[in-house]
């Protein structure tokens, strides 16, 4: 019986993505209801991160969010980075890395 169970479980996980929503170049049941090209960096749609979540190893800055070329360019760095209570939303202390992260302001509702 346990043989039968992981066969069939297998050939879901196989099968499931040919048969998942994915949409076509031209398929009109799809619309696009969000874009962004980055041609620049759109305040009204993103804000750049700049602090501590939660106790991930890295402090996000904002110097590493960039836009080059139409490409949304998000660099991580191995590098200390002294955090003070006036230069961030952290408890102090060193962290060993910094990174670039945004957020969106663009909230959507499924219906």
């Amino acid at each position: 019986m346990k043989k039968r169970i992981i066969i069939i479980v297998l050939a879901g996980l196989i099968i499931a993505p040919a048969f998942g929503q994915s949409p076509s170049l031209g398929d009109k049941n799809w619309k696009v209801v969000f874009e962004d090209d980055f041609s620049t960096f759109n305040t009204g749609r993103w804000s750049k991160a700049h602090g501590i979540h939660g106790s991930e190893p890295q402090h996000y800055i904002e110097e590493n969010v960039k836009v080059e070329g139409g490409n949304l360019v998000l660099t991580a760095k191995k590098e200390d980075y002294n955090c003070t209570l006036s230069n961030c939303n952290c408890n102090g202390g060193t962290y060993k890395y910094t990174s670039g992260q945004i957020d969106s302001k663009v909230l959507f509702r499924f219906i």
